[in-house]
């Protein structure tokens, strides 16, 4: 449509036809470090599990999380404390992942992501990291998960963004030993 377009009008009114129908979305900036948004209760738990956001998607409905809803049955079996933030249900921007951290106070950050949804991955990890410098050195580690993992594992373990990753399609059953091993600080003891 876009060659179509003979004047910056005809170009605006696409713009907002496609942001009307979710098929564009508008990057909100976030706001300086300050004024991030507190969480109204704190909640702290042992791992924090997050389905990263897929912005390409539009308004195309996401996938329910099973992978992600069988790893965090599987940590709880073993007795850690789990909540999961599915950032792709609300098309929540990377930097939104911070309101998340101050109210969960994680050890442990699992990120799941398809690979659609891997540079925003990428921005969830450096959020959590700049969060962890700033006001919670006790974060233990970030682990990535999902089909990025599997796709693009040397290139997602070569990026300093994430501690373990964890790759293939039988990755969910080796999730629980990665989790409580980089828990216990024994991140060589993983199967």
């Amino acid at each position: 449509l876009a060659w179509r377009i003979g004047n910056k009008g005809q170009a605006e009114e696409l713009i907002d036809f496609l942001k009307e129908n979710g098929v564009l979305l508008e990057e909100e900036e976030p706001p300086a470090w300050s004024k991030m948004p507190a969480p109204e209760e704190v909640t702290p738990v042992d791992i924090l599990l997050v389905v990263a956001n897929y912005p390409c998607a539009g308004n195309v409905p996401t996938p329910v999380p099973f992978g992600v809803m069988l790893i965090a049955s599987a940590l709880r079996d073993i007795g850690l404390s789990v909540a999961i933030l599915d950032m792709a249900v609300d098309r929540l921007e990377a930097w939104r992942i911070v309101p998340a951290l101050r109210r969960y106070r994680p050890k442990i950050i699992g990120i799941s992501a398809i690979t659609a949804a891997g540079g925003e991955a990428a921005r969830v990890s450096a959020w959590a990291r700049e969060w962890a410098q700033r006001e919670y050195p006790a974060l233990r580690g970030i682990i990535l998960g999902g089909h990025h993992a599997t796709d693009f594992q040397l290139e997602a373990s070569q990026s300093g963004l994430y501690d373990l990753v964890l790759a293939g399609k039988q990755a969910f059953l080796t999730a629980p030993h990665a989790f409580a091993a980089l828990l216990a600080g024994h991140v060589c003891n993983i199967p």
